[in-house]
């Protein structure tokens, strides 16, 4: 299997690791201000994770492709958009 050394190159992208999508979907569902203790802001992440969907999660699969082709053609710079 031949690999293209800019594919190679973008495998530690964040912009194709799976998690910053999921960070980014906690982010939308949180939208809040400051937090008043460590223990707050724990509990009100972990109600964030607890609230993200199936269909968020597919969402974000079903771009992927789309990602690394975009990825591919900025030479690795940051993508903007498509739900990261």
């Amino acid at each position: 299997m031949v690999y293209s050394k800019s594919l190679i190159s973008f495998r530690k992208s964040a912009a194709l690791n799976p998690i910053e999508g999921i960070w980014n979907i906690i982010k939308q569902h949180l939208r809040r201000g400051l937090f008043n203790s460590e223990e707050e802001m724990k509990e009100v992440l972990q109600e964030g994770w607890g609230k993200i969907t199936l269909k968020e999660i597919q969402e974000r699969i079903s771009i992927m492709l789309l990602r690394c082709s975009r990825l591919a053609k900025t030479g690795g710079r940051p993508i903007k958009g498509l739900k990261w």
